[in-house]
């Protein structure tokens, strides 16, 4: 039984953060293009012009990390990995080059605390690296 709760754990918190990448790629990102996007960009030190690509490049890379995430190729624990460190660290960017989003309702801090707690989760929960697949695992160890 704890192994069906310890897979439910890690499958939960795989789908969500693997959801939460790709809506933050493509919703703000790449459909909508939503203007704190590019401010945020811009204060980074974009050009007017040169904003909007970069912003597409990073909605881009979003939904291939979400992708990573949920299909946790080459191992499930290295994408959680990833998330925590970019999470630390575009935290720590966005407070410095951005700090007036963090009064915001929704926010980088409260945003990155949530994926960075779930992905210490998924990483926690993971019972082996390439072990556990989203659908149809059967609790038994992937021995291929």
């Amino acid at each position: 039984m704890a192994a069906f709760h310890q897979n439910s754990l890690h499958i939960i918190a795989r789908s969500v953060v693997g959801f939460v990448w790709i809506y933050h790629g493509a919703v703000p990102k790449l459909i909508f293009q939503h203007a704190d996007e590019l401010t945020i960009i811009r204060a980074a030190g974009a050009s007017l012009e040169s904003a909007p690509t970069i912003v597409n490049a990073i909605g881009v890379a979003e939904i291939l990390a979400g992708i990573w995430v949920l299909s946790g190729i080459p191992s499930v624990r290295w994408p959680f990995v990833f998330t925590i460190v970019f999470g630390v660290g575009v935290t720590i960017g966005a407070a410095i080059q951005s700090p007036q989003f963090f009064v915001a309702a929704f926010n980088p801090l409260t945003l990155n605390v949530q994926m960075i707690a779930l992905s210490v989760i998924g990483l926690l929960s993971a019972r082996d690296a390439g072990a556990i697949q989203l659908a149809g695992d059967t609790g038994r160890e992937n021995t291929t």
